[in-house]
C-alpha cells in the first residue's frame, strides 16, 4: 500500500507531462521516430528547453525514456515500455477536465461543489470503476498497475489532503465509519462510492476496512505533492508559453507555485522522524563545554518557527546548556525571505515566551544576513549554530562567477531558471559557490543541514513504489529548485571546505537511495 502511495504521487506529477508533451505532438514522434534530441523537440516546438527538459526527464525515471548523450547535446531515446504506454495515451487525457477541479477541490469542501463540479468528479469515478478502460490496450500486467496508479492519483490526492486538512478523516478513523451527512448531499454518495472502489469502505456496513485505516492514517503523504498542483495544471505553458509564469508577481505577493500551507502540513510526518535524528546532534553540540557552544541557534527559512521553538525546548530541558541558560542566555534567530513567515515565526515564539529575533534573509547572501544581524542585534553570524531543513536546493540561482565550462558535471539531475536549462555544470559551480558563501560563517560549528536529493532516471525506474522520486523531480524541477544527487551535494560542499560528520550522518530511505539526508557540514 505504501508502493502505491509513492506510484499515485508519481502520476500527479506524470498526467499532466505527458498530456501538455502529447499536445505538440511529441508523443507521436517518439512512437514514429524511436529517438528525438532535445534541441529538435524545443525547435519544433517552440519550447522552453529547462521545462521540457524537466518533463521529459519524468518520463525517463518510469522508465518510458532512455537519455543519451550525442555531440555533447541531449537525446531521448523510447523504450518498449514506453511505446505501450505511449500508444495508450488516450487514457491520461481522461483526467484533463479533472485537474482543474482538484485545484478548486478543498475550497468547493467548505463552500459546496457545483452541478458541473459533480458532473465531472463523477466521469472520472465512473472511468476509474472501469479500470480506466485499460484492457482496450496491449497492455502487461505492470503496465496497466503503472497507469491505473497514476491516474488514481490525480483523483484521490485532492480527497486525500481536502478532507484530511478539515479535520473529516481524523473523525472517520475515530468513528471507524463513513458519516454521509456530514458533507453535501450529493457529494456524500460520490465519497462513499469512491471509498468502496478503493476498498477502503464496505458498503454494506459502512464501516472502514483496515486497508481504509492504514490510508486515511497517511493521506498527509498526499500533502506535498499535491501543494504544487497548481504549477501542474500550468505545465504546458511553462513548457511553450510564458516561462516566467510562475514569478510574474511582486516579491513581496504570497507564493502563486505553491500551497504553503498544505506543503507544511504534508510534511509534518516526515519531518518529525528527520527531527528525532536533529535532536541527538543538536543535545551533543550543547552538552558540551561552555565555551565550546555556539551562542545560540539561527533558522535560515524558519516559516512559522515551529522548529526554533522544538529546539529552544530541546536545550533548555535536555541539556546542559539548558541548566545555566540564566548565565548564558541561547540566542533564537530565525529568518525567512518571506514576510509573512517573520510575522507569523514572532507570534508563535512570543506565544510560547521565548525571547527571540526575527530577520529578512536569502539563503544565497549570506553575506548580507550577517551584516544585518550584527547592526540590528549586535550578534556574529559565525558564532551561532546554522540550521536549515531542506532550502539550499530553494536558493534563488545567480550567475556564476567561476568558469563553469571547465566543470565536468555528474549530476543526472534537469534544471530550469525562468524556463533557461542550465546545464548539470552550471548548476555544480553554482551549489560550490553558494558553499563558498557560507563558508565564513559555519566554520566555528558548523551547518547542520536536512536537504533532498536526486537519483539517477534509470535508478528511480528500476525502483518504482520504493520511493516517489519522480513527483519530487516534477514539483521541484517545474519551479526552478535544484536537487542533486546525495554524492554530489558532499562531494561539492567538501570541494568548499565542509565535509561530511560521518558521526551525524543519516540518510533516507537507505544508504543505496539517499534521498533525504541529514548531515553536519564542518570545516
Amino acid at each position: 500500500m505504501r508502493a502505491r502511495i509513492f506510484r499515485n504521487l508519481d502520476g500527479i506529477a506524470i498526467a499532466p507531462t505527458l498530456i501538455a508533451l502529447d499536445q505538440k505532438g511529441i508523443i507521436k514522434e517518439f512512437l514514429d521516430r524511436k529517438r528525438l534530441t532535445l534541441s529538435w523537440i524545443v525547435q519544433n516546438t517552440n519550447g522552453n528547453e529547462g521545462y521540457v527538459n524537466v518533463g521529459l526527464r519524468l518520463l525517463s525515471s518510469q522508465g518510458w525514456l532512455e537519455v543519451v548523450g550525442v555531440n555533447g547535446g541531449i537525446e531521448y531515446q523510447m523504450t518498449n515500455s514506453g511505446m505501450a504506454v505511449f500508444k495508450s495515451l488516450s487514457v491520461y487525457h481522461s483526467v484533463l477536465d479533472f485537474l482543474p477541479e482538484a485545484l478548486s477541490f478543498s475550497e468547493n469542501l467548505k463552500n459546496g461543489f457545483s452541478a458541473q463540479n459533480l458532473e465531472i468528479i463523477e466521469d472520472v469515478l465512473s472511468l476509474k470503476s472501469q479500470g480506466w478502460k485499460l484492457d482496450y490496450y496491449e497492455l502487461s500486467d505492470d503496465q496497466k498497475c503503472q497507469i491505473e496508479a497514476h491516474l488514481e492519483g490525480v483523483l484521490i490526492g485532492p480527497f486525500m489532503t481536502g478532507l484530511g486538512m478539515q479535520g473529516y478523516l481524523t473523525k472517520m478513523i475515530g468513528s471507524g465509519t463513513l458519516d454521509e451527512s456530514d458533507f453535501q448531499e450529493e457529494f456524500g454518495a460520490i465519497l462513499k462510492a469512491l471509498f468502496v472502489q478503493m476498498g477502503w469502505l464496505s458498503s454494506q456496513t459502512n464501516q472502514l476496512t483496515g486497508k481504509g485505516i492504514f490510508m486515511l492514517k497517511r493521506a498527509a503523504a498526499y500533502g506535498v505533492t499535491v501543494s504544487y498542483f497548481r504549477t501542474f495544471t500550468w505545465v504546458k505553458d511553462l513548457m511553450y508559453g510564458q516561462a516566467n509564469k510562475l514569478w510574474d508577481k511582486e516579491l513581496t505577493d504570497p507564493e502563486i507555485h505553491v500551497d504553503r500551507t498544505m506543503n507544511v502540513w504534508g510534511s509534518g510526518g516526515a519531518h518529525g522522524t528527520y527531527f528525532k535524528v536533529i535532536d541527538e546532534i543538536v543535545k551533543d553540540i550543547f552538552n558540551r563545554p561552555i565555551d565550546q557552544q555556539p551562542r545560540g541557534i539561527t533558522d535560515m527559512g524558519c516559516g512559522n518557527g515551529a522548529f526554533l521553538e522544538h529546539l529552544f525546548n530541546l536545550i533548555y530541558n535536555e541539556t546542559e546548556r539548558g541548566k545555566v541558560m540564566d548565565e548564558h542566555h541561547l540566542l533564537v534567530l530565525g529568518s525567512d525571505f518571506n514576510e509573512t513567515a517573520l510575522e507569523v515565526t514572532r507570534e508563535n515564539l512570543t506565544r510560547a515566551e521565548i525571547e527571540h529575533y526575527t530577520m529578512w534573509g536569502d539563503i544565497g547572501d549570506p553575506d548580507r544576513l550577517a551584516a544585518d544581524v550584527k547592526k540590528e542585534y549586535g550578534v556574529n553570524l559565525s558564532d551561532m549554530l546554522n540550521v536549515r531543513s531542506f532550502l539550499d536546493h530553494n536558493r534563488i540561482f545567480t550567475p556564476c562567477i567561476g568558469d563553469f565550462y571547465q566543470r565536468q558535471g555528474t549530476s543526472t539531475g534537469s534544471f530550469s531558471f525562468r524556463g533557461r536549462r542550465i546545464s548539470n555544470s552550471e548548476v555544480e559551480q553554482n551549489l560550490f559557490e553558494h558553499f563558498r558563501k557560507w563558508m565564513p560563517y559555519v566554520e566555528r560549528f558548523g551547518l547542520l543541514v536536512i536537504e533532498l536529493h536526486t537519483i539517477p532516471p534509470d535508478v528511480a525506474a528500476e525502483n518504482l513504489g520504493k520511493i516517489a522520486i519522480t513527483a519530487y523531480d516534477g514539483t521541484h524541477g517545474y519551479t526552478d529548485q535544484y536537487i542533486v544527487e546525495h554524492d554530489v551535494f558532499t562531494r561539492l560542499a567538501a570541494e568548499a571546505g565542509l565535509k561530511v560528520s560521518k558521526a551525524y550522518q543519516a540518510l533516507y530511505p537507505n544508504a543505496e537511495m539517499p534521498v533525504v539526508s541529514i548531515n553536519l557540514l564542518k570545516s
